[in-house]
């Protein structure tokens, strides 16, 4: 059903979770240990720290997601002026490389498995099925996940009134904005640090 949808809908993600169950039938005898170290290794976002290491190793690195040249435009163009048909045609080769393209990009594919890993092991521990045994457990993961968000939430919009500027010797680049953080290495002699409130 996910697919189908996904003919009409580009953004459908019922068919993605489909595709990721299929892993987790290889993962599905290994001991709990093994998927608690699996799905911290994932949530780690190994691929999205790698290119962040390139960056700072490689001044002249830049990361440079395939998005298929001018697919996503096109696909706009179909979506806004073309027939029922059209839309069906894009959103089963075009549109559907580039969902995978960004699930993959942007880490999610590795996000969404650690969730499914995490999930096989609250099915394990029978959680939903003794929720009267485990209410102090998930009375604290509640109380810290309510305490995580907030913060993140603060620091957030802190995060976003500032972009901020580090230079040493070998000198790294942080900038933060309101929709991402950039990161990049360049070779200079100056080191200084400045706080800039963005849009100024």
């Amino acid at each position: 059903m996910g697919l189908i949808h996904s003919l009409i809908y580009r953004g459908d993600i019922l068919h993605i979770y489909a595709l990721m169950g299929f892993p987790l039938l290889l993962l599905y005898k290994l001991n709990n240990k093994v998927l608690v170290a699996i799905a911290l290794l994932l949530i780690m976002e190994i691929p999205i720290l790698y290119h962040l290491v390139l960056s700072f190793i490689d001044s002249s690195y830049i990361f440079t997601p395939d998005w298929g040249g001018n697919w996503f435009a096109e696909a706009e163009e179909v979506y806004a002026r073309g027939s029922f048909w059209d839309v069906v045609k894009i959103n089963f080769w075009k549109s559907r490389y580039l969902v995978y393209a960004w699930t993959y990009y942007t880490g999610r594919a590795v996000q969404l498995m650690a969730l499914f890993i995490i999930g096989l092991l609250i099915g394990r521990k029978k959680y939903f099925e003794n929720i009267s045994k485990y209410r102090k457990q998930i009375s604290l993961i509640l109380l810290v996940s309510i305490v995580n968000i907030t913060l993140l939430h603060f620091a957030y919009n802190l995060i976003a009134k500032f972009s901020i500027i580090v230079r040493t010797p070998n000198w790294s680049f942080f900038n933060f904005d309101q929709s991402y953080v950039k990161f990049g290495l360049h070779h200079g002699n100056n080191e200084y640090l400045y706080l800039n409130k963005s849009g100024n």
